[in-house]
């Protein structure tokens, strides 16, 4: 068991910033928001880091411009290479 207060708990958690994007494939298009590094943009978040996936929170997922996400999904993992571009929406929400 940890037997390390929330507060500590809390103060070695990575701190990673919220924003609301738009990611585009080829035939897909995902709507939602993107935790990113502070300090870097959600722009090129596809071309900078390792892993395969990229997760995408609170989504709204279209394929050929059908919805074919529904209200109960709360995360997608996106492949990176299948990313065009990502938009950015407006300013980053709070956590």
């Amino acid at each position: 068991l940890d037997t390390a207060s929330t507060a500590d708990r809390l103060a070695r958690r990575i701190h990673k910033v919220r924003y609301p994007v738009v990611v585009e494939g080829v035939n897909f298009e995902i709507l939602g928001i993107i935790h990113i590094f502070a300090g870097n943009a959600p722009e090129y978040a596809a071309h900078r880091g390792g892993q395969l996936f990229m997760p995408i929170t609170e989504p709204s997922v279209r394929h050929q411009h059908r919805l074919v996400s529904d209200g109960y999904t709360d995360v997608v993992l996106v492949n990176r290479q299948a990313i065009r571009s990502i938009r950015q929406l407006d300013s980053p929400q709070p956590h």
